[in-house]
Parts: structure tokens; sequence; C-alpha cells
């Protein structure tokens, strides 16, 4: 290069080599800083995953915490279905009183039938004229619902009759006959006796009866100063 006459300062000439050893010096510091860089940014992407495993893992576990509270709460029973248990297989009795007519047997079955299953089904009856005394019995499958048919007909309005109910204690098989009840007609029963036809030894003894009961009535009649004489 031209040196300027009377300056103070000489330039010197640069030479090639010095050149090609700063590119390549530029070059390496490059590289270092990229290389810097990327471990760097793998070293933030390790720590995000890190913490996301973190953060899954105890969601995980919360959710199998939630699942044990879950299988816990299914496992455990309520004390009253435990209670109930130990009557399984026992029938329920109840008493009925106070029952009015026009309320039979089928009746009481088809009312009593929404509480629970029947078996049978007792209303006691005259045997003569076949009506009702006004009591009876129901027999269920299970003394629950025996208890709680008797708490909700207690003291129950029914035609105009407080209904009497509640749970027998000890039930037995004579409370229920093993066969239904059938109601006999007297009336035709003795209209048949007395028109079918008798013999004469039949007549005759029914004329000394009739005769026997006529003195007696008299002898009765005149003790108390009645005269029926004029009968004879």
């Amino acid at each position: 290069m031209a040196q300027k006459a009377g300056s103070k300062y000489q330039v010197k000439p640069v030479k090639r080599t010095e050149i090609e050893e700063l590119s390549a010096n530029k070059d390496e510091i490059e590289v270092a800083s990229s290389s810097s860089s990327e471990s760097d940014i793998n070293a933030e992407s390790d720590v995000e995953l890190s913490e996301d495993s973190e953060s899954d893992s105890e969601d995980e576990q919360d959710q199998i915490k939630g699942l044990e509270d879950n299988r816990k709460h299914v496992i455990i029973k309520p004390a009253r279905i435990i209670d109930t248990s130990k009557s399984k297989g026992k029938k329920g009795v109840i008493y009925l009183g106070r029952i009015p007519d026009g309320f039979y047997e089928a009746e009481m079955e088809k009312y009593f039938k929404q509480f629970g299953e029947i078996t049978r089904v007792k209303l006691s009856r005259n045997k003569k004229t076949g009506k009702s005394k006004h009591y009876g019995f129901i027999e269920f499958t299970s003394v629950q619902v025996a208890k709680v048919a008797s708490e909700a007909m207690n003291n129950y309005l029914l035609y105009g009759h407080l209904i009497k109910c509640y749970v027998v204690d000890n039930p037995s098989d004579l409370m229920f006959s093993q066969s239904k009840f059938k109601i006999i007609p007297w009336r035709s029963v003795s209209k048949h006796r007395n028109d079918k036809p008798k013999s004469q030894q039949h007549w005759d003894k029914l004329s000394k009866k009739f005769e026997s009961n006529q003195q007696k009535r008299k002898s009765g009649l005149q003790q108390k100063g009645i005269d029926l004489g004029y009968l004879d």
C-alpha cells in the first residue's frame, strides 16, 4: 500500500495467512455457540419432560387413590341390610281385627298384596252360618314385610271400621286351615229335609212329639193363670 508523505502513522500490509486464521477462529466460535445453545435447549426440554412425568405420575397416583376409595365405599354394606339378612327365609304373620263385612279372603289378599308376596290368608267364620267373625290372619314371605304392613294398616279406617293390625310373635299352622271355607246353604238343606217323603212311622213320631209339646205349653200357661181349654 502507498504511504503518504509526512504522516505520523504508517499502515502495514495484512498477510493472507492472518485473514484465514481469523475466519477459522470465527467459524469455531459460531460452532461452539450453536452447540452450547443446543445443549441448553436439550437440558430445558429434559427438565420439562421430567416435570411432565412427575405431574403425570402424581395424577395417576391420585386416580388410583380415588379408585381405592370408591372400591372401599362399594364394599361397605349398610347396617340395615346386614340386619335383614338374619331373618331371611322366616315368614311373618299379622293379625287383622275389626274386619268389615264384604272384606273377605279374596279382598284381603288383593289389598295386602301391595306390601309383598302373600302365602296364606285366613278369615275366621261361623261354622254353621259361614258369616265372618271379623278377624283373620295373613302370612307374608318375610317378617320385614309383615312389620311394614302392620305399621301401615293399624288404626286404618276401612268401610267405617278402624282396622287393628299387629305382628304375631309366635305364629302356628293352626291359624290357617288346609282347605278353603265353603259356605253351606242351610236354608236349602233344611227345606230339602222337610220336603222329602216320610214313612208312616216317622209321621207317628212327629205327631207324638207335637202333642207332648202342646201339653207342656198348656201346663205352663195354666200355672200363670191363663186357660186355653177352648183350644181342645
